[in-house]
């Protein structure tokens, strides 16, 4: 059995043989003129791409850090959209108090405890005990009725809460 080889098939390996030799001697000249072997200019080739990785690795990173800043400021404009909200509603009125005149005198009415329940009217020489026992209870809980009473400071004419 005899084999046939193609003329052509050899034609296309000889050119690709010849255009490797080409590019080796190049490289070979260039390496010459520039002082360097080819392993230190696959060297420099090297360190050139490694630097290229690690410009690329530190953009990959601003990107995330970017999209971190993004969702930060997302979240503060909805802070603040909040707060101008809460800032837009009418605050509700306040009622308006009588101002206090110095040197004016207290109505006893107006210092007396609101609501319902039993009164008593301070008279000359009353103590918070005399009254307590008076009306069956104790010094305590007619201070607790009235918030701001004092015992060693009753005012003739005030008005007390006693149950």
């Amino acid at each position: 059995m005899k084999t046939h080889t193609s003329r052509s098939g050899n034609v296309a390996v000889e050119v690709v043989v010849g255009i490797v030799a080409v590019v080796g001697v190049v490289l070979g000249i260039a390496a010459i003129k520039s002082g360097n072997s080819v392993s230190q200019s696959m060297d420099e080739l090297n360190t050139r791409l490694n630097n290229i990785d690690s410009v690329v690795g530190g953009i990959g990173q601003l990107e995330s850090e970017v999209r971190t800043v993004k969702s930060s400021y997302a979240l503060l404009g909805q802070d603040v959209q909040v707060i101008k909200d809460q800032l837009a509603k009418k605050p509700e009125p306040v009622p308006a108090t009588p101002a206090k005149v110095a040197g004016a005198k207290k109505d006893a009415a107006s210092d007396a405890p609101a609501g319902p329940g039993t009164f008593y009217t301070v008279k000359g020489h009353d103590s918070l005990g005399k009254i307590a026992k008076q009306y069956g209870t104790t010094s305590a809980a007619i201070m607790k009725l009235n918030p701001g009473l004092k015992a060693g400071n009753l005012k003739v004419g005030k008005k007390i809460r006693v149950k």
